[in-house]
Parts: structure tokens; C-alpha cells; sequence
């Protein structure tokens, strides 16, 4: 299996190391760990003890030596659903100093896929309508299956998404339809940029080398709903075929 995978579960890469040989071939001693995983005797001592710590792993006696054995990987799970608790506890606190910002006019930056799953969430919670210029295939390229879950949430919340396609766009815009007005640009915009303008904020964002800069201000906002309208009544139903 791919142990990166662990690593999203706030394991490091030599602790997923570890526990998946542990998961093939328990209870094992200190040396066949340090042979099968290419952890140093040094660092193998740490990760022991940082397993041992989740609950991972657990000490046990074959044949009068000390071994090693894998815990039921569902324990996994606890260790979510202990790190949700956490943050249930601290979210109220997180959430009003992040309000103190809001009230705030202002940009922020954000990059890279996460940084751009941010924005899109930030869409869904915001709870208004979506004003795309611009958009493209690259985007869908870039956020692939997360595309689809931001789609049915869209949808789901009853949120109407307005938006004007480059020409030459290839994105199979019915499986966009539902909630969604569209229409397709003249072929001169040619620009790599698109705007997405969601209440009272705004992001401009470039996909390749991703980045959007977000814009928290009404006014902003308003004059790009008002520059969408007029690019709307240009614009044809049909882009390229």
C-alpha cells in the first residue's frame, strides 16, 4: 500500500513504515524492524515509542524476547475522531477571532490545491450566489474529484452558480446544469485569469502554478456582479463544439 496515505493521518513516514510491517508480520523483534524498514537503530527507538504512545503498537514476549505487535489499524479512527474532540473544544475560540478579521475589508492569498479548495469551500459556506468570469478547463483539471463533491454541496445548499465559459472551453458543461446559468465568451477574452465573486467577496485566480487573491469588499464585489451582467448580454449560449 501506498504509506504516504498514513501520512495524512499525522503519522510520519517512518512510523508508517513501521506499522504497516507490523500489520504484515506480528509480534517482530527490535532487529527484524531495523532490517525490513530502513529506520536507523537511532531513529527506530522514537518511533517505537511515538506508536506506542497512539496506541499503535504494543510490547509482547515470543519465545522470552521482547516483540512487537500492530494494533487493530481501526484504532486509526479513535485517533480522528480524538483529534475532532479537540478541535470542538477550540473551534468556538478559533471561530471568533477569525470573525474579527471578517468585519474587516481586506485580501488574502492563497496557493497551491489546498489553497484553492479553501476558496472553494469558502464559496459553499458563504451561502450566496456564484458569479464566475472566465471559466476554464483548467480548474477542473486541477481540483478533479474535489470538483464533484464542491459540486453536489452547491447544489445541496440551493446555490445558483452564474457562469461565463472562455470559448474554448472543453468541460462538459452538463454535468454543471443543475442550478447553473451558463453561457460562453466571445472568442476574443482570451485572458488566463478568471474571477469568482461570491457576497461580499471577490478572488482573482490563475490555475496554472494555482493562486487566488481574495477580496473581502462589498463594493468590489458589486462592480464585478455589474461587469458579469454586461459580459452576459455579449455572450452566446454555445462555445466551442
Amino acid at each position: 500500500m501506498d504509506i504516504g496515505l498514513l501520512e495524512n493521518l499525522d503519522l510520519t513516514r517512518n512510523e508508517a513504515k513501521v506499522y504497516v510491517r507490523l500489520l504484515d508480520e506480528s509480534p517482530a523483534p527490535l532487529s527484524f524492524l531495523l532490517e525490513k524498514t530502513d529506520v536507523s537503530r537511532r531513529g527506530i527507538y522514537d518511533v517505537i515509542e511515538s506508536l506506542s504512545k497512539k496506541g499503535l503498537i504494543s510490547v509482547v514476549q515470543k519465545d522470552g524476547k521482547k516483540c512487537y505487535a500492530a494494533s487493530n489499524p481501526k484504532r486509526l479512527y479513535e485517533i480522528v475522531r480524538e483529534k475532532e474532540h479537540f478541535l470542538d473544544a477550540i473551534m468556538p475560540d478559533l471561530l471568533k477571532r477569525h470573525g474579527s478579521f471578517k468585519e474587516k475589508q481586506g485580501a488574502m492569498v492563497y496557493t497551491g490545491k489546498s489553497g484553492i479548495k479553501t476558496v472553494f469551500d469558502m464559496m459553499i459556506d458563504e451561502g450566496k450566489d456564484i458569479f464566475v468570469i472566465g471559466g476554464q478547463d483548467l480548474v477542473y483539471d486541477l481540483l478533479k474529484d474535489y470538483f464533484h463533491r464542491y459540486k453536489n454541496k452547491r447544489i445541496s445548499k440551493g446555490l445558483t452558480l452564474n457562469i461565463l465559459f472562455r470559448h474554448d472551453t472543453h468541460y462538459d458543461v452538463q454535468v454543471n446544469q443543475e442550478n447553473a446559468n451558463i453561457r460562453f465568451l466571445p472568442k476574443e477574452f482570451r485572458s488566463p485569469i478568471s474571477t469568482v465573486t461570491f457576497g461580499d467577496k471577490t478572488t482573482i485566480n490563475i490555475w496554472v502554478d494555482p493562486m487566488s487573491i481574495l477580496i473581502k469588499s462589498q463594493k468590489v464585489a458589486d462592480g464585478f456582479v455589474e461587469y458579469f451582467r454586461m459580459l452576459w448580454d455579449i455572450s452566446s449560449e454555445r462555445g466551442r463544439k
